[in-house]
């Protein structure tokens, strides 16, 4: 904000809104923070992720025919449960509803069928509050 602050430790939350209060695009964003007393400057960078679902996979490097844990965390409250679809090369693409697990916390195990190498894509997608579409890409190497 540009703001002084006095002394000690602060903390900020952003929510993913502009200025004029509108969601932002989604993206990676960078914040920086400067401290200084007028003599000795500190500076401290951080990134934040805007989107539908933060996708987390038990392996970052599977392989056909391996089980995977997919875990995806909603940015807002939805009104159905998120399916996620997998996308293995030179096969036809496959969904599976997720489970809640917590507030906002889904997940699901899957056994990746036999296919090609490549790129393994995961896509987990439902119906928010507001009853708009979300959806967020994961992609893998798939060996």
């Amino acid at each position: 904000t540009g703001e002084a602050l006095a002394a000690g430790a602060h903390a900020f939350t952003w929510n993913g809104r502009d200025d004029a209060g509108a969601m932002v695009p989604r993206g990676t964003y960078r914040t920086v923070v400067t401290a200084t007393d007028g003599t000795y400057s500190a500076t401290q960078k951080a990134t934040a992720v805007a989107d539908a679902f933060r996708i987390a996979v038990s392996d970052s490097t599977p392989g056909r025919r391996q089980r995977i844990t997919v875990t995806a965390t909603s940015a807002e409250k939805l009104d159905r449960t998120p399916r996620l679809r997998v996308y293995q090369p030179g096969i036809a693409a496959w969904s599976v509803t997720m489970r809640k697990i917590d507030t906002r916390v889904y997940r699901i195990t899957v056994t990746l069928k036999s296919s090609k190498t490549g790129t393994l894509k995961l896509r987990v997608s439902a119906i928010d509050d507001g009853g708009r579409a979300q959806a967020s890409y994961r992609y893998l190497p798939l060996h």
